[in-house]
């Protein structure tokens, strides 16, 4: 039975898991015997009882004639779920595979080489049957998987081994190495870290699941983008970008930024004031090359209705207009019909000409 619930063992159908055997006598007077059943467990069940301990419930009956056992005669029976010595403890590994310099589950795509470790935790361990010859093997696979392969063909592994003598109470790390052209392959794409930990030749636990969230790193890419450009209106909202991505993990929260890289110099010709017909196009107007750009006073934002300005180098077109007229863009945003024409007046008296 289970020593956490107290509930009965049963296999993949339901049925309870037992095993039975006769009991030899060990003496002539027939006062004393001994048996030893088995139980038998699959590989789903051995998987499902990692971390946890079980612990065996003897009964013995009276044997029929024909030597099966008569389930109404019952001589002796021995359930106690605190036995330690009808207790079997199974060994679990608690994992985390993450980007070692970040400590991320993500992980960005670089011209270096790129090191994942796997943190690798004891849980359940029986106080006794360890072997000196135990070791902790990982794995990097993908996520049907299947082992990720390193440039020469050969999988992207690791192996520690472990004394009996260790304090297995420690965290040891696994280390996976992956060249940058081998990264690229997986851009969008998962990877995992599939953990043996075996004496011998024999495996004594492991992990091995590319459903848990612990034991994946995701390589997130951006797999296509879609550009719109907006009608330009007095007010323009440049370019809409519409972008499609893979590999990000649900839940966490992403900052996507988008460059423009073909900013257009733009030429002043002339710096003029106009009121406007609507007070959204009261400011500073530029004539350029490129065709008329003003500032709004009322929005505080450069505006125009022929040139998308999400191409202009805004920045720069700035600091022009307030290097020529010699004034804040404080000063620029409150500009009046009035104050310019004094401020035109001044920029003449210095052989700045608007």
């Amino acid at each position: 039975m289970d020593k956490e619930t107290g509930e009965t063992l049963t296999d993949e159908t339901g049925d309870i898991i037992k095993g039975g055997t006769v009991v030899t006598k060990s003496s002539e007077a027939g006062i004393d015997g001994e048996a030893s059943p088995s139980l038998t467990l699959s590989e789903k069940t051995l998987a499902d009882l990692r971390g946890k301990s079980i612990v065996c419930c003897v009964k013995l009956y009276k044997r029929n004639a024909d030597g099966t056992p008569d389930y109404s005669r019952i001589y002796a029976v021995h359930n106690d779920i605190e036995d330690a010595d009808e207790t079997l403890p199974f060994a679990k590994v608690v994992t985390e595979l993450t980007e070692k310099e970040t400590g991320h589950h993500e992980v960005l795509l670089k011209n270096s080489d790129t090191v994942l470790t796997d943190t690798v935790k004891f849980e359940n361990l029986p106080k006794k049957g360890f072997s000196s010859n135990m070791k902790i093997t990982g794995t990097l696979v993908n996520a049907s998987g299947s082992p990720v392969k390193a440039e020469d063909g050969t999988p992207i592994q690791d192996t520690i081994s472990v004394s009996e003598t260790e304090d297995f109470s420690k965290t040891y790390t696994l280390e996976y190495t992956i060249p940058s052209s081998i990264l690229r392959k997986y851009e969008g794409k998962s990877m995992h870290s599939f953990v043996e930990v075996k004496m011998g030749e024999e495996i004594w636990t492991y992990e091995k699941d590319t459903k848990n969230a612990a034991q994946s790193i995701t390589i997130p890419t951006i797999k296509e983008t879609q550009t719109d450009k907006d009608i330009l209106v007095s007010k323009d909202t440049g370019i809409t970008d519409l972008v499609k991505m893979e590999g990000l993990i649900k839940g966490n929260t992403y900052t996507l930024v988008g460059i423009n890289p073909c900013k257009q110099k733009v030429y002043i010709n002339a710096i003029y004031y106009w009121k406007g017909f609507r007070k959204e196009q009261s400011g500073i107007y530029l004539k350029t090359n490129l065709g008329v750009i003003y500032l709004s006073t009322y929005l505080k934002l450069w505006c125009s209705s022929q040139v998308d300005l999400s191409l202009v180098d805004i920045d720069a077109m700035e600091n022009e207009v307030l290097s020529k007229t010699g004034i804040s863009f404080k000063e620029l945003g409150k500009m009046t019909e009035r104050k310019f024409a004094v401020l035109k007046n001044t920029c003449r008296e210095r052989g700045v000409y608007l």
